[in-house]
């Protein structure tokens, strides 16, 4: 078999004839730089050096495969990661005999039995544009990592593969929040058998920013990534992300820039960072309102909630909500006296559908309050 560029993967070896079908076999297979993906996922070539023995219908695969100048698009496997692997209904096969009869032969790949050690050299290169899961609009970042290692691919009969083993970074840039961090060596990308596939992540990236070093600490898996800062010297994570988009700690913002930034941590927090970074945001903010909910809002959608009063008359709010439907709401509430209060406020947005609440774009209430 050859490949686009005429790199060929060839077979030697036997196969057993028992009367019209195959039966034992024992072949060799090897390639040199053949390819096996060219597509929107990436490009890999392989070296090969496998064995397939036992009954041809259910084969036993071992041996090796080493990877030549690979390349992974991450934004477009994160994509599908993040998508659910279960079927949420059964499915009967279209020839499934009535009755529960005998079961439907299995594939050859169902069939198969995997037992493969996959090498990486420090060659394979791990790239992603506007990474971000696919339940929000929210973006993780780039990246281009260069990264090596040694994986073990195991499968048994009609079972799920297992991927075992550790891919370690030796080079590269990750881009969060518009800066550029150098990933730091020996951060590692783990796989440990779990199903369906979801490896855990140990990768560091630093960036010094007006003397501090700030660190993005991403932690989880695959599928859940969490989002963690630190800096040396040591800093409250909301000055870390004060630096990090303003290159100044949050005590010298502006009040324009800290809300932008509050808006910031919240929308990060709502999909990749642990609660302490929203805590530490509304200590150093002052905020009477910021509110952050993953989930449980009207529309079951992430949300933040901003909220100050400002002297006894006039309350400020915002809120954003992420998602298909994403939406932004500026309110101001002026209070005339005990019992009249006037509320202005502005959206923009996508236009909800006929099912949900309309918001209207612009709008001026005045509210009359009777209490008895």
């Amino acid at each position: 078999m050859a490949d686009d560029d005429r790199d060929r993967l060839v077979a030697i070896g036997e196969l057993g004839i028992v009367r019209r079908g195959v039966g034992e076999m024992n072949v060799q297979v090897s390639a040199t730089q053949f390819k096996v993906l060219d597509n929107e996922f990436g490009s890999i070539e392989v070296n090969t050096d496998l064995r397939l023995t036992g009954d041809a219908a259910k084969p036993t695969v071992t041996g090796e495969i080493r990877t030549e100048a690979g390349r992974l698009e991450v934004d477009q496997i994160l994509d599908q990661l993040s998508r659910t692997p279960y079927r949420t209904a059964a499915t009967v096969p279209a020839d499934a005999p009535e009755g529960g009869g005998d079961v439907p032969r299995l594939g050859l790949y169902d069939a198969a039995t995997i037992d493969v050690r996959l090498r990486l050299p420090d060659d394979l290169v791990l790239r992603g544009r506007d990474m971000h899961a696919s339940f929000s609009r929210i973006g993780l970042g780039d990246m281009n990592i260069t990264v090596g290692g040694e994986l073990l691919v195991r499968k048994a009969p009609r079972g799920e593969p297992d991927l075992i083993g550790t891919i370690t970074v030796v080079r590269g840039f990750y881009d969060f929040q518009r800066r550029r961090f150098e990933v730091m060596r020996d951060s590692q990308i783990r796989f440990q058998g779990t199903r369906p596939i979801d490896p855990a992540l140990q990768v560091d990236a630093q960036r010094v920013i007006t003397g501090v070093t700030a660190i993005v600490n991403i932690r989880g898996t695959a599928r859940q990534p969490l989002v963690q800062l630190s800096s040396q010297p040591p800093l409250d994570e909301a000055d870390v992300l004060s630096l990090i988009v303003f290159n100044q700690p949050i005590n010298q913002l502006g009040e324009g820039e800290r809300f932008r930034l509050a808006e910031r941590a919240g929308g990060l927090a709502v999909d990749y960072l642990a609660s302490p970074l929203a805590n530490s945001i509304a200590d150093a903010l002052d905020l009477d309102i910021f509110e952050i909910r993953a989930t449980g809002t009207e529309s079951g959608r992430p949300s933040i909630a901003l909220g100050e009063q400002i002297g006894s008359r006039l309350f400020v709010s915002f809120r954003q909500e992420f998602g298909s439907d994403e939406y932004s709401r500026f309110s101001l509430e002026y209070r005339i006296n005990d019992v009249l209060r006037l509320v202005s406020t502005v959206t923009q947005g996508s236009p909800r559908s006929h099912r949900t609440q309309r918001i209207d774009t612009t709008g001026v209430d005045l509210i009359y309050t009777i209490s008895y």
